[in-house]
């Protein structure tokens, strides 16, 4: 077997042990990836035909994530078609209202290194006798 076929085929790790990987011609996962990537990997190819453990996972993570999204975007839909999609809105919208009056940031005075006037706190009329 040459090297080539020792590597993974989606991170390139070299001296794959025989019970840490996948194969790639799964149908299971020829269908998450053909899912997940823009773009395909044949299995028929002249090229590595297995998958590291790490991979593996990192696809099944990425098809889980991409399946709970699509599953969002249907509630979603579903939610806005019966109307009920404005009364969670509007409860969210009060409840982020909320989360921003509590919002009292403090203001710390440091003090300055310059001596810049523009630094120094403004003098009043008085000191001023030609400004009405």
């Amino acid at each position: 077997m040459s090297q080539i076929q020792e590597m993974c085929r989606i991170c390139l790790h070299l001296k794959l042990e025989p019970d840490d990987t996948a194969a790639i011609t799964d149908d299971e996962f020829q269908a998450k990836i053909q899912t997940v990537f823009s773009f395909e990997l044949p299995a028929d190819e002249p090229m590595p035909c297995r998958m590291c453990r790490s991979c593996c996972v990192k696809i099944n993570e990425f098809y889980a994530f991409h399946e709970a999204v699509r599953s969002s975007q249907v509630q979603l839909q579903l939610m806005l078609s019966s109307g009920a999609g404005e009364e969670v809105v509007k409860q969210e919208q009060a409840d982020s209202d909320l989360e921003e009056a509590k919002f009292d940031p403090e203001i710390k005075q440091e003090a300055s290194e310059s001596d810049s006037e523009d630094d120094r706190p403004l003098k009043g009329r008085q000191d001023y006798p030609d400004v009405p």
